[in-house]
């Protein structure tokens, strides 16, 4: 699945997990607050719930450049964890994260 919040592409599962690293990147993309806001709000209309773990245990998301590229993605209040996602069960409502 991919979502594109403000020009910028994200994705998990099947269409992130097999690409490369970007290789032109430095580390993590660090996102800010209003893009993760914007981010989860997208990950969310799809039918996804994202969240914050220290260990990689569901679907974890990236900044994609799709057939191209991957880049991890982290904000300055989560360092150590990782992004990911679990389809949202039905008539469950979407908590924040």
């Amino acid at each position: 699945m991919i979502v594109e919040v403000d020009g910028r592409k994200f994705g998990w599962g099947e269409d992130a997990r097999d690409l490369p690293e970007n290789s032109e990147a430095y580390g993590a993309k660090i996102l800010t607050s209003e893009e993760l806001v914007a981010l989860g709000k997208a990950i969310r209309a799809q039918g996804w719930e994202p969240f914050w773990s220290t260990t990689a245990s569901e679907r974890v998301v990236f900044l994609v450049e799709p057939e191209k590229w991957r880049q991890s993605i982290t904000a300055r209040t989560m360092g150590g964890q990782t992004y990911q996602v679990r389809e949202m069960k039905r008539g469950r409502s979407p908590r924040a994260s």
